[in-house]
């Protein structure tokens, strides 16, 4: 609709006063205001779905520096195993993982050609420097004869599980003795030789989980023998396993990913999602459980967000250049990596920005394994070419100090499973001691899947934020949404009527 006014702007004393004109002008301020509001409450929003809070910010300068290296050959590790055993070439790190103290490393790897041995290494990282050239090495053990791809060492460092990937044993090995050397704790051995290929510790360690076949179990430590199946089989062989809380993730060769809710022992429910076009190689939940990392052998990288509801919402799609082998969050829950082939890629967790790339020294190589030291300041990165390297990450802030010397608790070993005492569970309903062989009633519950997928996004994720960061803070909406009310009664409406008058 045209309004029938003509300005004439020669003179000011010609101008002609028209009070419709001060209310559309004073309504364009207020609507710039309230969209300028509308714009800084969204971006709290976002920084809360990402846990950054206002202030902190990014680092200026974000990068790998190098640091130590050490590299395994067979002669070396003849040397340090107490009985002699000759050692092949080849070493895979096949598992890293720091003390939650930062004072030590532990390391577990095979050796591929020749005759196979697996061993685990302990190393002092109290106090890493980026000029150090080696680390020391505490100590040096034999666990058995044979390759073995993965290897799971819970967060104490203290007990390692390995699992023969073509066979039926399943071994767990417990630091029991005065010297701390890991003693066989327990051995499942299966019936048939179904593929054993992914295994983790959930449940602050109390736990473990396992995948034969296509089928997830769980494992009591109070009574190995007894194994409660998880509801969901996979068509295919289980291949890769995170958990956080009571969350665990596991994703099998055919690409589907599963997440099931611990909570309720009784009605076990989970997720499904199809979410690689080939294996799911490797997948990280981050530290508050709200997002899940997943790495395919499609070449991709996909990071997902975890609704109220419990369904998974695909926000970012990452494209490289070979298989993505390992993918792991910082402790700090602001940052992630990604391997490839010989490289590791640093990424913003909030935005997705690529940061920095290390390349390992033996650019042939695959990198195998990851950790981060809890300081948040030191990643671990080992290959299946020999070699382990560290890498400092100049620009972040330190999460912790250490302050005191490796020293590796003994545990005793109880002579009688009969004996053992039953871990408590963190977060659920019902103790484990109220499970046996014949007792376990596991019902399950799925949850209709829920995923927004798009095969062609590369860039962005900026709605599935904003929705994700909305759904979990209703009462700073609130806050304000009230805000956002009093400033539009105090600008729009009084002016009006006053312009009316």
């Amino acid at each position: 609709m045209t309004l029938p006014c003509k300005f004439e702007l020669q003179s000011p004393s010609r101008f002609i006063k028209i009070p419709w004109v001060k209310i559309v002008l004073k309504r364009s301020r207020a609507l710039t205001m309230i969209s300028k509001l509308a714009g800084l409450m969204l971006g709290v929003l976002a920084s809360i779905s990402h846990g950054i809070t206002e202030g902190s910010g990014e680092p200026e300068d974000v990068k790998f520096i190098p640091g130590p290296a050490i590299k395994f050959d067979s002669t070396e590790l003849m040397e340090l195993d107490e009985e002699g055993r000759t050692y092949g070439s080849q070493t895979w790190v096949t598992a890293l993982r720091f003390k939650p103290d930062g004072s030590e490393l532990v390391m577990t790897g095979s050796t591929v050609l020749g005759i196979p041995q697996t061993f685990v290494q302990r190393f002092n990282t109290c106090a890493l420097t980026p000029t150090q050239k080696n680390i020391h090495r505490l100590r040096h053990q034999h666990l058995i004869q044979g390759v073995l791809q993965k290897a799971s060492i819970c967060s104490g460092g203290g007990c390692v599980v390995l699992g023969i990937t073509f066979g039926s044993f399943l071994y767990s090995f417990l630091a029991s003795t005065d010297e701390g050397n890991l003693m066989e704790q327990y051995l499942l051995n299966f019936a048939d030789s179904t593929r054993n290929s992914a295994h983790t510790f959930i449940l602050d360690d109390t736990w473990l989980a396992y995948g034969r076949g296509g089928q997830l179990s769980l494992v009591n430590p109070a009574n190995q023998t007894v194994g409660i199946p998880l509801p969901g089989a996979f068509p295919s062989d289980v291949l890769a396993l995170d958990s956080q809380g009571p969350w665990l993730a596991s994703g099998d060769e055919g690409g589907d990913i599963r997440v099931h809710n611990l909570t309720n022992l009784s009605d076990i429910s989970y997720v499904e999602m199809q979410a690689h076009s080939d294996i799911v190689r490797s997948l990280s939940f981050s530290p508050d459980g709200a997002r899940l990392l997943s790495g395919g052998r499609d070449n991709l990288a996909r990071l997902w967000h975890r609704e109220a509801e419990g369904h998974f919402t695909l926000i970012q799609n990452m494209a490289f250049d070979a298989d993505v082998d390992v993918v792991l969050y910082h402790p700090g829950g602001e940052h992630f990596v990604v391997a490839e082939g010989p490289r590791v890629h640093l990424y913003d967790a909030a935005d997705q920005t690529r940061l920095d790339t290390l390349t390992m020294a033996n650019n042939m190589s695959e990198v195998f394994s990851l950790a981060f030291h809890p300081n948040g300041t030191w990643l671990a990165v080992g290959n299946n070419r020999d070699d382990l390297e560290l890498y400092s990450l100049e620009g972040f802030p330190e999460l912790l100090t250490c302050s005191k010397q490796p020293t590796l608790q003994p545990t005793v070993q109880p002579t009688s499973t009969a004996t053992m005492p039953s871990p408590a569970f963190t977060s659920l309903m019902i103790p484990a001691s109220s499970f046996t062989e014949h007792q376990v009633v596991v019902s399950a519950t799925v949850i209709p899947p829920f995923i927004t997928t798009d095969e062609n996004m590369e860039t962005g994720g900026d709605l599935g934020t904003i929705l994700g960061a909305a759904l979990s803070s209703g009462v700073i909406i609130a806050t304000l949404s009230t805000t956002f009310v009093v400033i539009y009664l105090k600008l729009i409406k009084p002016k009006r009527v006053v312009e009316k008058a």
